[in-house]
């Protein structure tokens, strides 16, 4: 087993050490080239894409409830009659907006199954590229770590951040960057694919969930998570003059984030407003 210099032997990455000619390796790369790949890659990104827009959206309101600016990742004051009683806060891993993201995501068996069909086929070609990069020899790896040249036309003016992880990642050289990636995003991958068959298996047999239960969870979260910052139910109003009060137009924004601007409130706005328990309105309990 080839490993990686520092004792990592790529166990369950090995894609054969055979290929002398590299055709297993090309085939894989103009797989990742390839339009299925890309849909499956562009799903994620949109997921993505929707979280940071969701919470965007989310902070702006929240901004108006308590009547204070806060951003994105910030603490948020937890207010009762007026008065701060503490702050809601959520982590890098699990953001305040989480659960909203939960609810949005619950696919229904159809989804789930396609979801799972992507993910294997990313993890697959994830660890087999990651397995061949493993297998290349000392001379290739050099011959790929060589700087590239761009063209005048390519250059593009880089943010800090992405000059500073570019630095990064020419520091820990192109290849062992792109394997160690590479590994953990199968291992990711195949992490949610359990995830996916425990929820089909909850499920069992037949269609899962209705279409429209994920905006009516969707709605109901978002209820909570007022409910929580201000002690107060959430109210339904969309009149001949529009959305009104707090939290309908907090939710319409939140629709229209996640990619439903043709979505009727009038269900799931309802949902979450008979969810809230004498729990949500009372004082959060703070470590």
């Amino acid at each position: 087993m080839v490993g990686d210099g520092d004792g990592n032997t790529g166990e369950g990455f090995q894609i054969g050490m055979n290929d002398l000619d590299g055709k297993t390796l090309r085939d894989l790369l103009d797989y990742i080239e390839s339009a299925e790949f890309r849909e499956a890659a562009y799903s994620f990104e949109e997921k993505e894409q929707a979280a940071i827009e969701v919470e965007k959206v989310f902070y702006r309101h929240a901004s108006e409830w308590v009547q204070k600016p806060v951003q994105p990742g910030d603490p948020i004051p937890v207010l009762r009659g007026g008065e701060r009683v503490g702050w809601m806060s959520g982590t890098i891993l699990c953001p305040i907006t989480d659960p909203i993201m939960r609810a949005a995501l619950a696919e229904d068996y159809r989804n789930l199954n396609d979801a799972r069909s992507d993910l294997e086929k990313i993890s697959q070609s994830l660890s087999e590229i990651a397995g061949a990069m493993i297998s290349l020899d000392a001379g290739e790896v050099a011959a790929l770590e060589r700087p590239m040249t761009l063209d005048a036309s390519d250059e593009q003016p880089l943010e800090a951040h992405n000059r500073l992880s570019g630095k990064i990642i020419r520091e820990i050289g192109y290849i062992r960057s792109f394997t160690l990636a590479a590994q953990s995003i199968a291992k990711t991958a195949s992490a949610r694919i359990s995830e996916i068959d425990g929820e089909l298996a909850a499920r069992g047999v037949g269609p899962g969930r209705p279409r429209t239960e994920r905006y009516h969870a969707v709605a109901v979260e978002l209820g909570r998570l007022y409910a929580n910052v201000l002690g107060e139910r959430p109210t339904y109003s969309d009149g001949k003059d529009g959305l009104s009060g707090n939290f309908t137009p907090a939710l319409r924004a939140v629709f229209d984030a996640l990619g439903w601007k043709k979505i009727d409130l009038d269900g799931p706005a309802k949902s979450a407003v008979q969810s809230i328990t004498e729990r949500d309105l009372g004082v959060p309990k703070f470590h």
